[in-house]
């Protein structure tokens, strides 16, 4: 395994070991590494949930695939609103969360992006959000987009949500920097987990071998790699806007590839 998706996995995995139980939204945030402060008791998640769903053009009567579901941040409000939800997720640990949430309609299963477990042309839809940032170079991103493109069934719509926009880096950094000193001056209202020696025990023997240490970072993408991956797929190829109460929306963007009708 990569040493970048080794990262990734022990970050997500370590998070959710911590985490029993029915999850809390507080605990949804944790794991996927979203500051509860501000998705809680503010319009900012229910956009999300709605704007992909728009997007998308999913229905009752559709089912979704979403990869890289982690904990079931985003399952928790998709989930109702379709037909069918599957999630898939490289690390196990998050996906013993998600199932926990108990919705009826979804499936959480554990799987590598680069080699989906699906048969060509057999979902209605696919998206994955949040995630590319955490993928080293365009040439992964769009590993993954090839694999989502070919599950999808002719007609289909692949989105690829929340994307670092290379063009608005340096100005990206700077609204960080502001939006973190709003935030401290705010109580935390995040879990407390603890863990239990057996766990301690677990991580003791993790920092003894030689995989690399739990990390997640951000890498940023030009948006004419992804209008020139489109154009190889043979796919209409629209970018987005992210909804307005998301406070990072003006340095990101979104991707939808449409799937020709055969």
């Amino acid at each position: 395994m990569e040493t970048w998706k080794e990262s990734a996995k022990r970050f997500f995995d370590e998070r959710a070991e911590l985490i029993d139980g029915l999850p809390s939204w507080e605990a949804l945030c944790y794991v996927s590494g979203r500051d509860p402060r501000f998705w809680a008791n503010t319009p900012a998640y229910q956009d999300l949930v709605d704007s992909i769903i728009r997007m998308l053009g999913a229905t009752k009567d559709h089912e979704l695939l979403e990869l890289g579901c982690a904990a079931g941040f985003i399952a928790r409000g998709i989930a109702p609103r379709v037909g069918r939800y599957v999630g898939v997720d490289i690390a196990m640990e998050p996906l013993k969360v998600a199932r926990r949430l108990r919705l009826a309609n979804a499936e959480f299963r554990l799987g590598d992006g680069m080699e989906l477990p699906f048969p060509e042309g057999t979902i209605d839809h696919a998206f994955s959000y949040d995630v590319i940032t955490n993928l080293p170079s365009f040439e992964a991103a769009a590993d993954l987009v090839r694999q989502m493109f070919k599950v999808v069934k002719p007609g289909g719509r692949v989105l690829v949500g929340s994307v670092p926009d290379a063009a608005q880096e340096e100005a990206f950094v700077q609204e960080v920097q502001r939006v973190q000193a709003s935030l401290s001056t705010q109580a935390t209202t995040g879990p407390e987990p603890v863990a239990g020696p057996l766990l301690r025990f677990r991580r003791w023997l993790r920092k003894r071998d030689d995989a690399p240490p739990p990390a997640i970072t951000c890498y940023y993408f030009e948006r004419e790699d992804f209008a020139h991956l489109g154009r190889s797929l043979g796919a209409t190829t629209e970018f987005l806007t992210l909804p307005d109460s998301w406070v990072y929306a003006p340095f990101r963007f979104n991707v939808v590839f449409h799937k020709p009708v055969a």
